[in-house]
């Protein structure tokens, strides 16, 4: 079924100002919204990891699971299923999250810094690209893991209602009742969320009790308007290589535009490779880790962002990417897997490229031989 043109670039244009506003209430530059990095955050707040700048409960993508929850439920598009290659989702979601820390992005904050100027964002696009044209390749000849199979509707409830379990959580620990659990970052990109730490002029004043609710209700809203448009940069490429439809391009490139005028318009926006925040300038692995984020997403339908919400839509291989994505993000972390804005160490360049060998190779060997009926 084709995706409709309308709805996708209302999606992509709704999520492009979602994460505008969001970066203006205190968010980190360029990363107004980004799927990747804050489950990177949660990963450190679960205390899967110690990176000192990054760990903090990021209510954005709570709000995703629950919004796309409520949405696929009042659409009657919540559909429980599961078992079409599980652990190669985990696996597929683990090394796919290894590729956004080497560029420092996943596919939704690619659009933010190409919209804002980033050209670094061009030799990700360009890698990204690659990746998914190869794993198209592979789903064409090779890759063909079983259909997921229907669930009881409870089967397809239980991540929805542990994100709600997990909010619960945070509002007990917030407001005294439960001690410090969840970990928060003193400084760097894990201090900084809806509210903190100097909001716009219009804004002054946001507590961060209104902070907490601005990002919940934030990440709510991209995860409806996520459900509504099917949003996804590595579907949209995917879907342009193999039915000729560019509706979920429309989409991504809405949500540059959004963004790239809003921060044109608030006077952030800058064009170049150098100073960019958040960023660094080795193109190569720029690039390189974008092929295996492209890679991972095709073979396992879609970005972190789509993956949340086909979680949040009863999916329970998504959920294994889920939490593949999680843990990843803590062993890259603990392993120095991950890129800095000064560079990219050595141990992440060599995962980058034992992801792409592992990743390709789950592609080319999972396949089911066509046998012929039996008579």
């Amino acid at each position: 079924m084709k995706t409709a043109w309308i709805p996708a670039v209302v999606a992509g244009a709704g999520i492009g100002a979602v994460a505008l506003v969001l970066w203006k209430f205190g968010n980190p530059g360029n990363m107004g919204f980004c799927t990747a990095c804050f489950e990177r955050d949660i990963a450190g707040a679960l205390g899967l990891h110690s990176a000192p700048p990054v760990r903090v409960l990021r209510l954005e993508i709570l709000g995703v699971v629950l919004g796309a929850s409520v949405l696929a439920l009042a659409r009657g598009e919540f559909k429980a299923k599961a078992g079409s290659a599980p652990l190669t989702h985990f696996v597929g979601g683990a090394f796919m999250m290894v590729g956004a820390l080497v560029f420092l992005g996943c596919p939704l904050r690619l659009w933010e810094r190409l919209g804002a100027g980033d050209l670094n964002a061009v030799v990700g696009l360009a890698g990204m690209a690659a990746g998914v044209g190869l794993g198209t390749l592979l789903l064409r000849h090779r890759f063909d893991p079983p259909v997921a199979e229907p669930q009881a509707a409870a089967e397809g409830l239980v991540f929805p209602l542990l994100t709600v379990g997990l909010l619960a959580l945070f509002v007990l620990q917030a407001t005294g009742v439960l001690p410090e659990l969840l970990k928060t970052s003193a400084k760097g990109p894990g201090a900084m969320y809806p509210g903190t730490p100097t909001p716009p002029k219009w804004a002054i004043g946001v507590p961060l009790g209104v902070g907490a609710v601005i990002a919940l209700a934030a990440g709510a809203l991209v995860g409806g308007l996520s459900q509504y448009g099917r949003f996804c940069s590595v579907s949209g490429l995917r879907h342009l290589i193999l039915a000729r439809n560019g509706a979920l391009l429309g989409s991504v490139a809405a949500l540059a535009a959004v963004y790239g005028v809003g921060t044109a318009v608030l006077g952030d926006w800058k064009l170049g490779f150098s100073g960019q925040p958040v960023a660094h300038t080795v193109h190569l692995w720029n690039g390189g880790g974008m092929v295996l984020v492209g890679l991972c997403g095709a073979l396992i339908s879609g970005c972190p962002l789509r993956q949340l919400v086909r979680a949040g839509s009863g999916d329970g291989d998504a959920v294994l990417a889920t939490v593949g994505l999680v843990v990843g993000a803590g062993l890259a972390h603990n392993l120095g897997l991950a890129a800095t804005p000064k560079g990219v160490p050595l141990a992440a360049k060599i995962a980058v490229l034992v992801g792409l060998v592992f990743v390709a190779g789950l592609g080319a060997f999972q396949y089911r031989r066509k046998t012929a009926p039996s008579s």
